[in-house]
């Protein structure tokens, strides 16, 4: 266990919040995601598992193939462990929420710096770093309204012996209030118009009794679609979505960013490079410049980029244009 996460990590072993609410009664989903799961015999089996176990393992032993991405697992849970214990109870506004936990991501990959650097000295010889920046697309201005979201994600991953990785999500966030979250009709429909691989609901479980992890789902589930389907033939202008739903669908942020986003091939859109994918932010909505509701080229919401072995540049230009590379 990383000694400066220890006291976030016990307070969601004592409170069983978190990923305990996630696995209640499906241990087995957190199996397949550890490294050992892979060589299960029987992935839909628990048996010899218990719930407490599991969660004890993932936070005080090295669960991923590489240690530097188990660093930043780590990090990432802890952030979302602040989320559950100091911000959901203020009962804030979905983009305030969203706010805190970035900022509480930033904090926890800083406090592995050290670490990480030591690390990848061990494992190649070389220091390599990790990095993470919270970029503020909208300039001063208003959030973007017809993105569909107001959170972006690239994750880029350069690591020796691993496949070099650029990838990009948008997200919308979304409270989960009395077991059910309010999904706008008109919001999905803009959301999923970026591909069904690259769009995603966050959810903020705002049960005090309960505080699951941040729960990520895909725009093109299927139990989504439905309920989208269902409401257009209601002509209505909104669908609920439950949080068991959720549950089944989604993934702890965390565990999704590590696990399906930095691996899986059918979740996020690809680059070719960093320049490409933040391009992307800045010309979502181009396409589109026909439809009067698109006023915008540019994503107007908040970008969080996080970097798996180089730092994040920054400089601001003569002409007061912020620059940013990696």
């Amino acid at each position: 266990m990383i000694k400066s996460f220890k006291a976030d990590f016990h307070w969601m072993l004592r409170e069983s919040t978190g990923y305990f609410p996630w696995i209640d009664g499906r241990a087995y989903r957190l199996i397949r995601h550890l490294r050992w799961g892979a060589h299960r015999k029987c992935m839909m089996c628990d048996e010899g598992y218990s719930e407490r176990g599991l969660v004890k393992i993932l936070t005080e032993e090295s669960v991923c193939d590489n240690p530097l991405l188990d660093l930043v697992l780590k990090a990432l849970i802890r952030a979302e462990i602040r989320l559950l214990s100091r911000f959901i109870p203020q009962n804030s506004h979905e983009e305030r929420l969203t706010g805190n936990l970035v900022s509480e991501i930033d904090n926890s990959i800083l406090m592995i710096n050290d670490n990480f650097i030591e690390t990848s000295k061990s494992l190649y010889g070389i220091e390599k770093d990790i990095d993470f920046f919270y970029y503020d697309m909208s300039r001063g201005g208003t959030i973007e309204k017809y993105t569909g979201a107001d959170l972006g994600l690239i994750i880029v991953i350069d690591l020796p012996d691993y496949p070099y990785t650029v990838k990009s999500i948008l997200i919308q966030a979304k409270k989960i209030s009395g077991d059910r979250a309010k999904i706008d009709r008109r919001q999905y429909e803009t959301l999923n118009s970026h591909g069904v691989n690259g769009g995603a609901y966050l959810f903020y479980d705002m049960d005090l009794s309960r505080r699951c992890s941040p729960l990520i789902t895909m725009i093109g589930k299927q139990s989504m679609n439905n309920l989208y389907k269902k409401c257009v033939e209601d002509n209505n202008s909104s669908f609920s979505y439950e949080y068991e739903t959720a549950r089944t669908d989604g993934h702890p942020l965390s565990l999704f960013l590590l696990s399906n986003f930095a691996n899986v091939v059918e979740v996020g859109s690809h680059h070719n490079n960093f320049d490409s994918a933040l391009n992307m932010f800045k010309n979502i909505g181009f396409n589109n410049r026909n439809k009067t509701d698109y006023d915008h080229e540019e994503f107007k919401g908040r970008l969080g980029i996080l970097s798996i072995g180089n730092k994040i540049k920054y400089s601001m230009s003569d002409n007061e244009r912020f620059d940013i590379t990696i």
